[in-house]
């Protein structure tokens, strides 16, 4: 068995006492780990592998395969949610799906006030709204003045990984961004020669 799931049934068994943990091993050895979590009524599924993190379900109804509702880089902040589910009986929701002028619409902002925030024309912000290919950083861009938050999520079979490296705030590693410095100049150098 996987420490780390060893390590969280471990952990869920002090911190929920009469609960019921049943753990489904990965067919493959990078596959997915799935913890049941149950206790009365209310039940969590926890999902884990090494490459995707935890992913957290809790539904009446599940779909099959539709992957987790919610995904956690750490074993804590997942722990945590599992317990706070169990405890409360709340269910999770998958993600929702809306095309970028429904958020708008659905946030309350008009496209001239998004327009005015971006520093752009109304047309521009019409034209943006249809687009079906942008940079992620216009989309950055145009979810923060709209008052949202981006994240980018990357299926991978059952599970998902959530992609960092487009964040604010978050710079690629020095070591990557000297290598990356020195491979373009080698390039730009060679081309000009």
């Amino acid at each position: 068995m996987s420490t780390v799931i060893a390590s969280v049934a471990e952990n869920l068994k002090k911190r929920l006492p009469g609960c019921t943990i049943k753990i489904d091993e990965p067919l493959a050895k990078s596959g997915l780990w799935h913890v049941d979590v149950r206790r009365g009524e209310n039940a969590v599924v926890l999902q884990w592998s090494p490459q995707k993190g935890f992913g957290v379900s809790a539904d009446p109804n599940p779909g099959f395969g539709e992957g987790p509702h919610e995904v956690y880089e750490e074993a804590k902040e997942a722990l945590d949610r599992v317990v706070h589910l169990i405890e409360t009986g709340e269910a999770t929701r998958p993600p929702q799906e809306a095309m970028l002028s429904a958020l708008r619409t659905l946030l309350g902002v008009s496209q001239e006030d998004l327009a005015a925030r971006l520093k752009m024309r109304q047309a521009n912000v019409s034209r943006l709204e249809r687009q079906t290919d942008m940079k992620i950083s216009t989309l950055l861009k145009f979810m923060r003045a709209m008052g949202a938050d981006l994240e980018l999520i990357a299926r991978v079979g059952d599970g998902q990984v959530k992609l960092t490296q487009f964040q604010s705030g978050k710079e690629m590693p020095a070591g990557r961004r000297a290598r990356r410095q020195a491979t373009h100049s080698k390039g730009s150098s060679s081309r000009h020669s």
